[in-house]
């Protein structure tokens, strides 16, 4: 069958059930031990150099977890400076805006004050001048 599919041995194909298994097989070379070497210490620095390459993947992401920490700590410090900036100008203008009040108030009180003592001074005044008016006779003895 298989010399008329084309193949001239079918050995390759098939075996001799009368035949040992072990007497078909050829025995490998056994590879050069300077070769398992080489290759042993190849495999070592690929190894090394996968754990390298994780190293600094590793790295590269602590560093990146880093700047974003800082990134978050700094906009959060300045939000909260500008908060506070922002309460102390509202604290600042409401102590302006009180003290202008007091000021208002002050000077209001100011004026009522001065009018009711020129009021005073003057009713104080016309009363001694009436006062002194009676008192004063002209020609004659004082007294």
């Amino acid at each position: 069958m298989v010399e008329a599919a084309g193949f001239r041995s079918p050995e390759a194909f098939f075996t001799d059930p009368a035949q040992p298994e072990n007497a078909q097989r050829q025995p490998q070379p056994q590879p050069d031990p300077k070769l398992i070497e080489i290759q042993q210490k190849g495999q070592i620095e690929q190894q090394k150099m996968q754990l390298d390459a994780q190293k600094m993947q590793a790295d590269a992401a602590l560093k990146t977890q880093q700047l974003q920490a800082e990134m978050q700590l700094k906009a959060q410090s300045m939000q909260a400076e500008f908060l506070m900036k922002q309460w102390q100008m509202a604290a600042e203008y409401g102590l302006k805006e009180r003290q202008m009040q007091i000021e208002t108030m002050l000077e209001t009180y100011g004026i009522q004050i001065d009018a009711k003592v020129k009021a005073f001074a003057a009713k104080e005044n016309a009363k001694a001048k009436a006062d002194i008016g009676s008192n004063v006779r002209f020609g004659g003895q004082v007294g």
